[in-house]
């Protein structure tokens, strides 16, 4: 489920944009919009449906419903990650494919939920992982290993970009002084992630 580039705001439909043609893509993209504006709360097909200025159940016709909305959500963040450059390194494309996916997670943090409950799910989503897994593989882990190391990359990261944001909307009153006040939160993630490398490397010794 690891995952890679943000998608800006001004490239999601919003009510006042020219009206795109109705298809799975700009429905995702609205989507994602309502989310970042609303929350959950505030994600629905009857929003979604008027958002787009079209009936909900023409919705129904390109997304199944409201799960495969979120699968959607979430395979759409995913793949819209930035490349890693080309490298030899699968320590750098581990490391390149964690700072894209905080980046892309703290851009949209309402959907960082979905990335805590949910597993890759949509064909384009498994093709994803399946080219991070691929890559693992090439440098000698083997497939159960390098799914793992998938998982725990993306737990990190995901369990970093919920707290960090948690911290600085408010949502943690009790949090004490110091840790609220932390200067570098991205400091603690590249710990994480290089604390997480080292145990890799010992796999392949």
């Amino acid at each position: 489920m690891l995952p890679l580039a943000t998608l800006p705001s001004s490239h999601l439909t919003s009510p006042m944009s020219k009206r795109r043609p109705l298809d799975r893509e700009t429905i995702l993209d609205a989507a994602i919009d309502l989310l970042d504006r609303h929350g959950f709360e505030g994600l629905s097909m009857r929003k979604l449906a008027t958002v787009l200025g079209v009936e909900a159940m023409s919705l129904y016709n390109h997304v199944d419903g409201k799960g495969a909305l979120l699968d959607g959500i979430h395979e759409r963040i995913l793949v819209s990650l930035d490349a890693p450059p080309t490298t030899r390194s699968w320590q750098a494309f581990v490391r390149h494919q964690a700072f894209a996916l905080d980046r892309a997670l703290r851009a949209h943090p309402h959907a960082i939920p979905l990335f805590a409950t949910r597993p890759a799910a949509t064909p384009a989503a498994i093709e994803r992982l399946g080219k991070f897994l691929e890559i693992l593989e090439r440098a000698g882990f083997t497939p159960m290993q390098a799914l793992s190391i998938v998982q725990l990359v993306a737990q990190l990261v995901t369990g970093h970009a919920m707290w960090t944001t948690s911290l600085e909307s408010g949502l943690v009153p009790d949090a004490p002084p110091a840790v609220v006040e932390r200067k570098d939160p991205d400091r603690e993630l590249v710990m994480g992630i290089d604390a997480l490398l080292a145990g890799f490397a010992q796999l392949l010794r």
